[in-house]
């Protein structure tokens, strides 16, 4: 005959074996039998099995390579990229001052680069919902 363990989730009042009594957080021992009733019935857990189960982290997306945003070549994405502007993240929080020094581009076109990037990470948020 085989036994097992288990832990009480609520207060129970056994109507077996004299009546006896067992407070929640308690452990005892009892025939397989006995101790599936327990379980199946929501009075008890089996303390053999693991309290927290191992999950694997969720694994983070690749960030958003910066040629990925409408109106980011080759060129201009090594050009960023010399300036700490490596992923279409960090063209989205970018400003205008930041993209100006860089040839050929202006006001207007900074503000279309990071609106595009912005753009872009948007659209991506909405899919992954």
């Amino acid at each position: 005959m085989k036994h097992k363990k288990v832990r009480f989730l609520t207060d129970h009042q056994s109507p077996y074996s004299g009546n006896e009594f067992y407070k929640r957080g308690t452990t005892a021992t009892f025939r397989d039998s006995a101790a599936d009733i327990l379980v199946d019935g929501g009075h008890a857990e089996y303390t053999d099995k693991p309290t927290t189960e191992k999950r694997q982290p969720k694994a983070e997306p690749a960030p958003m390579p910066l040629t990925a945003v409408s109106g980011v070549g080759g060129e201009l994405a090594v050009e960023l990229n010399e300036r700490g502007i490596l992923t279409a993240t960090d063209l989205a929080n970018a400003t205008v001052e930041a993209l100006t020094p860089i040839s050929g581009i202006g006001k207007k076109r900074a503000q279309n680069l990071i609106n595009a990037a912005r753009q872009s990470l948007s659209t991506i948020s909405v899919v992954n919902t």
